[in-house]
């Protein structure tokens, strides 16, 4: 008679176990009445009951899980599915390129370069020179493979161009106080490349806002080309550096869909250029040298710009 009822007790649990309901909660604050199949580190496999009546098998990503509670089985469990994730749990969408455009300062002050314009420059043109060489348009792209819904690794490229005109007066060289006017146009170019990391924090519940910083260590390409006027002894000159920079970017990223976003970006660039390649024309001929050894040239940048972002 023990084992009969015992039996009958068996029997009642698991069609109870059977007759249980899942629950999955999305990050959306939706919950999903299911039974659970499968929970891996990167999705969790259920099925559903139709209208129809048939079951079906469906599957949602782990990045969009929330938590799940599964009843189904003998024993409730009860689990937030982070501490299941492993490091590397690739979201619906790892691939993230984002675009931006906006406003560039060059930070430093040039002291030295302005005291050397200032001999023969009025305060009024060297500071309207670096005026125009300071401030320009920014512009910027990188790519980036989302390990998780936290941190991703890529690539990232920056660009800056900025046109300055200086004009001096200049002496003839004569005994009479005849000066003539020089005319120089300068535009620099900054291109940087490096490869980059990628950190996200979700502000809200429903994942709409988004604090993300960038980290990258790579190349800045510096690039001068300077057009003197008619009384100019080196009338095209060139100037070439590679150096070593870093870049930190801080972004607030709105989610407009799933796979499309804005964002509010700030960035600080450091590069000091303490070589240059310089090539010029004289009497007629190509010259090309290298300057070093001197003060190095800071050209640590800020950059303010918007950006679009695509996940796919």
């Amino acid at each position: 008679m023990k084992k009969v009822i015992l039996l009958f007790l068996l029997i009642g649990t698991f069609f109870c176990a059977g007759m249980a309901q899942d629950k999955i909660v999305t990050v959306n604050g939706d919950t999903i009445s299911c039974r659970i199949l499968d929970v891996s580190a990167g999705k969790i496999s259920y099925e559903q009951k139709s209208k129809e009546g048939r079951t079906v098998g469906k599957f949602i990503s782990a990045d969009q899980v929330s938590e799940y509670i599964r009843e189904s089985r003998l024993l409730l469990e009860q689990t937030s599915l982070k501490s299941r994730r492993s490091f590397i749990s690739l979201p619906s969408q790892p691939f993230r390129f984002s675009i931006e455009g906006g406003y560039g300062h060059l930070l430093s002050s040039f002291t030295s370069m302005r005291n050397d314009l200032l001999n023969y420059a009025t305060s009024k043109n060297v500071d309207q020179y670096f005026s125009g060489m300071k401030n320009d348009i920014h512009l910027g792209a990188d790519f980036h493979v989302l390990l998780n819904e936290h941190f991703g690794v890529g690539l990232k490229y920056s660009f800056f161009a900025s046109e300055a005109e200086l004009t001096s007066q200049l002496p003839t060289g004569t005994y009479i106080p005849v000066y003539y006017v020089q005319r120089e146009e300068s535009k620099f170019y900054f291109n940087y490349i490096a490869p980059s990391l990628f950190f996200r924090q979700w502000l809200d519940k429903k994942r709409r806002f988004a604090l993300n910083e960038s980290l990258s260590l790579g190349c800045m390409f510096f690039r001068n080309e300077t057009r003197g006027g008619m009384y100019s002894m080196d009338r095209n000159v060139l100037a070439k550096s590679r150096q070593f920079a870093g870049n930190l970017d801080v972004s607030l990223e709105y989610y407009l869909l799933p796979y499309l976003s804005v964002s509010a970006n700030i960035g600080a660039l450091y590069t000091e250029i303490k070589k240059m390649e310089v090539s010029y024309v004289y009497d007629e001929q190509l010259q090309t040298q290298t300057v070093e050894g001197g003060e190095s040239i800071d050209m640590s940048r800020l950059n303010l710009s918007a950006g679009l972002h695509f996940y796919f």
